[in-house]
């Protein structure tokens, strides 16, 4: 029987038992392989998730390889096919999009300008107006902002809330700019190994392996899951909700849900990448399958190919993926 809110991957009921004489057991039918490449195939056909979200993906791509981007919603320009290693919406809905291309161009299209001859890009990320790049040798520069952060070095990882911009630097350290107001990090804060920003709180994990937030605790999205004892992998962030990744697969999500995108779905594979951006949420797991829930655009669908990452803002979506499929 299908479950209340929820649809099987493939649009279809599993097949029913087969019929057998009277007095003997019915035998269940095999499930079928989704795809299978390059030796990896998915047998697992019954793995239920939110509708909308049905992604059978034949293998996991590395984050880092160039990837073919496929957008869905408002405001995201008409990038299907384009290849790129990273992609970023601003929050704020409607005002830009940015890439970074595999040569380390980048991107922009909307309310954003990139100057000339500026440096090759590692990773970026978007604020409500502003764009914050990380290049490759540590340092960092703010686009759309007040240019602050070009003093920073030694950085690893940049993020970006709707006014403030993030950076976390090889020996933990943990740097701002911007409009901080009640973002202002805590006087105790330890080291950091990770960051993810939401538009007004920050999620990190310390290098002891716990979880740390501050800012805006309106919705919740600062009244952090019990995880004593378990191993924390991965963080993710969306306006006011936010995600943890375990060792085990398992993914928490707690903050706003107006938009169920706290309701993390039943999978029968291991997660081992979770994303979330505005009101959705995003994981992708071992067997490649892409599974999204929350606020999620009428015309989502299936990009056809394995997806390495998704962003998500403003009710819109980037799914970057790998012709390898």
């Amino acid at each position: 029987a299908a479950v209340a809110g929820y649809a099987w991957l493939n649009d279809e009921e599993p097949a029913p038992p087969a019929q057998a004489e009277p007095a003997v057991a019915a035998a269940p039918q095999p499930a079928k392989p989704l795809i299978s490449t390059d030796g990896v195939a998915s047998l697992i056909d019954r793995i239920r998730a939110p509708a909308k979200t049905m992604v059978p993906l034949a293998r996991l791509p590395t984050p880092d390889e160039p990837a073919m981007l496929v957008g869905y919603g408002p405001g995201i320009p008409q990038v299907d096919g384009e290849e790129a290693l990273a992609f970023a919406i601003s929050r704020e809905p409607g005002q830009f999009s940015a890439a970074i291309s595999p040569e380390g161009t980048v991107q922009v299209w909307g309310e954003m300008s990139v100057p000339n001859d500026f440096p090759e890009a590692t990773a970026i990320a978007a604020g409500a107006r502003h764009l914050v790049v990380l290049h490759g040798d540590g340092s960092v520069s703010t686009l759309g902002g007040d240019g602050s952060g070009e003093n920073a070095s030694g950085v690893i990882a940049v993020d970006a809330s709707m006014e403030t911009s993030w950076a976390l630097h090889g020996d933990g350290r943990l740097s701002h700019w911007g409009d901080v107001g009640e973002l202002a990090p805590p006087p105790d804060l330890p080291k950091l190994e990770a960051i993810a920003a939401g538009d007004s709180f920050l999620l990190a994990i310390t290098d002891s392996g716990e979880l740390v937030a501050w800012g805006d605790n309106s919705e919740g999205q600062c009244d952090l899951p019990d995880t004593e004892g378990k191993e924390i992998v991965a963080i993710a962030a969306g306006s006011a909700h936010a995600l943890v990744l375990l060792a085990d697969g398992t993914v928490i999500a707690w903050g706003r849900n107006v938009s169920a995108q706290c309701d993390t779905p039943p999978v029968k594979s291991k997660v081992v990448r979770i994303f979330a951006g505005g009101d959705s949420s995003a994981s992708i797991s071992i067997d490649g399958r892409l599974n999204a829930w929350g606020e999620i655009p009428d015309e989502f669908g299936d990009p056809q190919m394995p997806v390495s990452s998704a962003v998500a803002g403003g009710g819109a979506w980037i799914i970057l993926g790998s012709r390898n499929g």
